[in-house]
C-alpha cells in the first residue's frame, strides 16, 4: 500500500508527465480544440541577422558605369572661376580691358554673345551690362561663362586638330582651353605647331620662351602660363595615347 505522501507525489508526476492513469485523466480533461497548444522554438536574433546578410551577399553587384569627364563643365569652368574671380559689374582687367562676370571681355562681339546666351533679355538690358550700368546676377555670370568656355574649348580643339586634341588627357585639354580663353595660345604659334606634331615636351619649353611669361612670373598671367607648360611636360608620349574624348 502507498502512504498519503507517496500517492500525492505520483498524482503530481502523472499530471505533469502524462504517465499511467494520471496521463489519461489529463488528456480527458484538456480540450485541445478549445485551447490549442503551440510550441515555438526560441528565435536566435544573431542567426536571423546572419541569414539576412547572406541573402544580401548572394545578390550580384551591378556594374557601375563610369561617368565620362566633362572637361568644360567639370574642370574648365571651376578653374576659370577660381582664376578670373567674379565682378557683377563692368571693370578693367590687369591689361586695362573692359570685362565683366568671370573674365568676360567686353569687345565688339560681346553684345552678340549676350544675345545668344540671354535671348529673353531686352537689347537695352544687354547694352546696360556692356556699359556698366547694369549688374549680372551670379546665375547669369555662370551661364555666360559656360557658353564662352565651351566655345573656347571647341576653338582650341579646331586649332590643334581633333585627332590630336582628343588624345590629350583632360587636364591638358583644360589648360589649353583656359589659355585660349585668355587669348594667349595664338601668341605662341611655334608651341601650337609642336603640339600638333605631338612634341609636347618641346611645346612646354617653347610656350614659356616669351616676354609675356618673363614679365609676369609673379602674377596670375605667368602662373597660368606655367600651369600649361607643366601639363605639357607631364603628359605621356602622345604616340602611346588612345583617344580620350568624352
Amino acid at each position: 500500500m502507498y502512504g498519503p505522501k507517496t500517492l500525492n507525489s505520483l498524482a503530481a508526476l502523472s499530471v505533469a508527465g502524462g504517465i499511467g492513469l494520471g496521463g489519461k485523466a489529463f488528456e480527458k480533461n484538456v480540450d485541445t480544440t478549445k485551447t490549442p497548444i503551440s510550441i515555438k522554438a526560441p528565435v536566435n536574433k544573431l542567426e536571423v541577422l546572419k541569414i539576412k546578410d547572406l541573402k544580401k551577399s548572394e545578390k550580384p553587384e551591378e556594374a557601375k558605369e563610369e561617368k565620362p569627364v566633362d572637361v568644360v563643365g567639370d574642370m574648365l569652368v571651376p578653374h576659370l572661376k577660381e582664376m578670373e574671380g567674379w565682378r557683377a559689374r563692368r571693370y578693367k582687367d590687369s591689361k586695362g580691358l573692359p570685362t565683366v562676370g568671370h573674365g568676360a571681355l567686353i569687345d565688339g562681339s560681346f553684345i552678340g554673345t549676350m544675345q545668344k546666351v540671354f535671348p529673353y533679355q531686352s537689347k537695352e538690358w544687354r547694352q546696360k551690362v556692356a556699359a556698366g550700368n547694369m549688374e549680372l546676377t551670379a546665375a547669369q555670370g555662370h551661364e555666360l561663362l559656360m557658353h564662352q568656355a565651351r566655345g573656347k574649348h571647341d576653338q582650341v580643339r579646331d586649332m590643334i586638330g581633333h585627332e590630336t586634341f582628343d588624345k590629350l588627357n583632360p587636364k591638358l585639354r583644360m589648360h589649353l582651353a583656359s589659355e585660349h580663353f585668355r587669348g594667349m595660345i595664338k601668341k605662341s604659334p611655334k608651341a601650337l605647331a609642336m603640339i600638333r606634331k605631338g612634341d609636347l615636351k618641346g611645346a612646354s619649353k617653347e610656350y614659356l620662351d616669351a616676354d609675356d611669361y618673363r614679365e609676369n612670373t609673379d602674377n596670375s598671367i605667368g602662373k597660368r602660363m606655367k600651369m600649361l607648360s607643366d601639363a605639357l611636360a607631364e603628359h605621356p608620349d602622345i604616340a602611346t595615347m588612345t583617344n580620350t574624348s568624352e
